[in-house]
């Protein structure tokens, strides 16, 4: 099987099992008895702007690789699916500010999830965690009574967003027809952000959980010490991508000031994330929104001092993730790095990827599972297995190969870019049934930039 013949797989997967509400959302689905597809029901799940933020990424390259049209159509779809994210927030008793994103959609046709997701639920998480909202309400019904909408979006569901409208905005989008939608949406989030200090502000008026990019915290809040270098280069994305879009000379004032005159640039420069070292958790969300956002921070970036702290920050965070083999974190250290260099007082250093790191992204998406259902699995008796840290009796939660690297991918259950890789058991029961997105945004980029062949 060639790579574009599993594309061509998973991409009818996503159109038999995974698509949910009328808009199209790419979610996974769960299974009423084991294993059989044919009983497949899309479900919600906080990501719905992440997940299809990168579905319309995927589709965007897909469409710029192949020219076919299906892909533009699939690409469009998504892209009113993001927007009505923004849309949907406004009104209503529950009504927030202009801008203000959803994590979700639920159509009010189907059971309240304020079931689940109630005070009580809200209290029990805030005892774990002090800086979790206590929300009146955490999945209000929007001004027509048509849905609900799930309140308290993050910085990852912003990452989604954003990247999926500048791949499609630039490899979509041709005119000014096409452009404006993009435009309008960009703005209208973004506008939020600056508005509010740039904070992601809910219907309550306070911040989202993990909404926070503004200085006083970023800087001066101790709560965000771990947060500091990744929320700094998303919300000097944000900027960027919007300054790109819409033209507008304020995004890249505002830009600037966060960079150079609040240490942004440099803050992300220093820690673009906690890494402990070699025998960390391994591949995080963390680690896969920072290298979503390098992408465009340092495609679009000019400022020769700017694009030096960038690719020392991007150079830095791969060197820890070169080991996982990662077809994404590879295809974007590549797509940002390839032929570049950068000096500092100690010389000039290429910071060009080696051959390996387009050979191990191609195996990666070579040995990537067809099946996508959630099994029971586990690597922890295995005999070439060094565990991360001494388990006290019993078997290993983590840790990697003999040879310093995770389990190939179709031995192990973690298929999505942003899930540990070194994690060694699942508890799946075949109910549970993964959209192959992560292997068509990869491989689609792969593809665009010319590291892999059809």
């Amino acid at each position: 099987m060639t790579l574009a013949k599993k594309a061509a797989f998973y991409e009818d997967e996503i159109e038999k099992y995974h698509r949910r509400t009328e808009f199209g959302y790419v979610n996974p689905a769960n299974l009423e008895i084991p294993g059989d597809k044919s009983t497949a029901v899309p479900t919600y799940s906080d990501n719905d702007g992440f997940n299809t933020g990168l579905y319309l990424a995927a589709m965007s390259f897909a469409y710029a690789t192949t020219g076919d049209e299906k892909y533009r159509e699939h690409a469009q779809k998504s892209f009113r699916a993001l927007a009505f994210l923004s849309e949907v927030t406004q009104g209503g008793k529950y009504g927030g500010p202009e801008g203000l994103i959803a994590r979700n959609i639920i159509p009010t046709t189907e059971p309240d999830p304020g079931a689940i997701y109630s005070e009580d639920y809200d209290i029990k998480r805030n005892q774990r965690d002090s800086l979790w909202k206590i929300l009146e309400r955490r999945v209000p019904i929007d001004k027509t009574g048509e849905w609900y909408w799930k309140a308290d979006a993050s910085s990852d569901e912003l990452d989604g967003h954003f990247l999926g409208a500048a791949i499609y905005y630039d490899r979509v989008c041709k005119t000014e027809e096409e452009k404006e939608p993009v435009r309008v949406v960009v703005r209208r989030i973004i506008d939020h952000l600056i508005r509010h200090g740039y904070n992601l502000v809910d219907y309550d008026g306070q911040p989202t959980r993990w909404g926070h990019f503004s200085p006083d915290d970023l800087n001066r809040n101790p709560a965000w010490v771990e947060e500091r270098g990744l929320n700094c280069y998303s919300i000097l994305t944000y900027l960027s991508i919007a300054h790109h879009i819409t033209g507008d000379p304020k995004y890249r004032e505002a830009y600037l000031e966060l960079a150079l005159d609040q240490g942004y640039g440099m803050n992300g420069m220093a820690q673009p994330k906690s890494l402990p070292g070699p025998d960390s958790p391994g591949h995080q969300p963390d680690d896969n929104m920072a290298f979503m956002n390098y992408y465009h921070l340092i495609r679009y970036e000019t400022d020769p001092t700017l694009l030096s702290m960038y690719y020392y920050a991007i150079r830095t965070h791969w060197q820890y993730e070169e080991s996982e083999k990662n077809a994404f974190t590879n295809f974007i250290y590549a797509a940002c790095c390839l032929g570049k260099t950068r000096r500092d007082q100690w010389g000039e250093e290429d910071l060009s990827p080696p051959l390996s790191c387009f050979e191990d992204a191609v195996e990666t998406l070579q040995l990537y599972p067809l099946d996508l259902l959630e099994w029971p699995t586990s690597n922890a008796h295995r005999i070439d297995l060094i565990p991360f840290g001494d388990p006290e009796g019993g078997l290993p939660e983590s840790g990697r190969r003999i040879d310093g690297s995770p389990f190939p991918i179709d031995e192990r259950q973690e298929i999505y870019w942003d899930w540990n890789p070194y994690h060694l058991t699942w508890d799946g029961d075949g109910t549970h049934l993964r959209p192959g997105f992560h292997y068509l945004l990869a491989y689609y980029m792969g593809r665009y930039h010319g590291f892999v062949e059809g």
